[in-house]
């Protein structure tokens, strides 16, 4: 006679204790994050991934909210720039503010923006990668596990110099805005006492919306920019034996700014993922 598991299922109690103790640890390591500690990505590496990747023990917001039926709030996010034209790399889908402008978004049910594009790179193994995979590579590289390779698409995205690190961070950090704010919803739905968290998705100084460049020796490209700076350099990213910067110059006389592209003959940069 086979032996039968003497395991139970967890209860929604138990799983509810399980949302506030993440809520709390969530929000530390956010905060310590953006003062500069340069161990907390890995904490919210591993909680985002146990929150919203699709993995067996994981996606606690969707099972938190099945279990207490209650609904996961819709995500509003900024439009996927334009990728029938084969770019080099297209970012986008990430997640707007409460109260920012509704240009140039929309909104999304919880499980369809995880599952919508949030790199795509059409050269590699893995031409698209959706928001909960990107979260899941992250978390089993470096939060959750420690992974003994690297993802294609971390290390590409990586060594593309974002605002206030690299890019790879700065997608990391905005889906753990959205568990954030989507675990407190799903808590409070539940009688909890969850607190609304109030961060930005977007660090201070310049906000990446959406960006897509392409080939040839003058790049096509489309930037979804947001900078409160006068100049400054936004992205900085490998292209063939080059490197490809973009900045930002701000016009006085037009109090407006414009984005700047050029291709220098920097070789390319290193990656490092536990950098944030």
């Amino acid at each position: 006679m086979a032996s039968q598991s003497l395991d139970r299922q967890r209860n929604l109690a138990e799983l509810v204790s399980d949302g506030e103790s993440l809520l709390r640890r969530l929000g530390r390591a956010l905060d310590d994050w953006d003062r500069g500690d340069p161990d907390a990505i890995r904490d919210v590496a591993g909680y985002t991934r146990t929150l919203l990747s699709f993995g067996k023990g994981d996606k606690l917001v969707l099972r938190l909210a099945s279990a207490g039926r209650v609904s996961v709030p819709d995500v509003r996010a900024y439009e996927l720039p334009d990728v029938e034209s084969m770019p080099t790399v297209s970012i986008g889908g990430l997640p707007a503010d409460p109260g920012e402008s509704l240009e140039n978004t929309r909104s999304l049910a919880f499980e369809d923006w995880l599952r919508q594009d949030a790199v795509v790179l059409p050269h590699t193994s893995r031409r698209r990668t959706s928001w909960a995979q990107f979260v899941t590579d992250y978390g089993n590289m470096l939060g959750a596990h420690a992974g003994s390779t690297v993802p294609q698409v971390l290390e590409q995205v990586t060594i593309a110099k974002g605002p206030n690190g690299h890019m790879a961070g700065y997608l990391l950090r905005a889906a753990a805005v959205v568990a954030e704010r989507s675990l407190a919803a799903v808590l409070r739905g539940l009688g909890g006492s969850a607190h609304q968290p109030v961060r930005s998705g977007h660090p201070p100084g310049v906000a990446v919306l959406a960006l897509s460049i392409g080939d040839g020796p003058s790049p096509w490209h489309a930037f979804g920019f947001r900078c409160d700076e006068t100049d400054r350099e936004l992205l900085r990213m490998p292209f063939g034996d080059k490197t490809l910067v973009v900045g930002w110059v701000w016009d006085p006389s037009t109090s407006t700014g414009s984005a700047t592209l050029t291709v220098s003959k920097e070789a390319p940069l290193a990656s490092d993922l536990a950098a944030h």
